[in-house]
């Protein structure tokens, strides 16, 4: 049982860390952030971001329901990296104007 918690938790450490943004690229993100901060209800913005802070977004609101914001929010981050060969995972980091918790 112990050996199986070893691997168990360096999995779990580093899935955590990949979506931890990178504070120089945070503060490059800030106005991209406050953009979409002043769309309609029912708004998203997803984000992936490269370990040497490279990092693009997509937004999605005026929905009529958050998981249909979020949805295009993640494809139009998913369309940003194909055109900047980004390979990191696209999340949602903000939800009707709020950032998830843990991110």
């Amino acid at each position: 049982m112990k050996f199986f918690l070893i691997p168990l938790s360096i999995v779990v450490l580093c899935s955590c860390a990949s979506t931890s943004i990178p504070e120089a690229t945070n503060t490059e993100m800030d106005s991209d952030i406050k953009r979409y901060l002043n769309y309609k209800n029912q708004k998203a913005y997803a984000v992936a971001v490269e370990k040497d802070g490279a990092w693009v977004s997509g937004y999605g609101y005026g929905y009529p329901n958050q998981e249909l914001a979020n949805k295009r929010a993640l494809l139009e981050c998913e369309l940003q990296k194909q055109s900047r060969n980004i390979s990191a995972d696209c999340f949602v980091l903000y939800e009707d104007g709020r950032r998830k918790d843990g991110i």
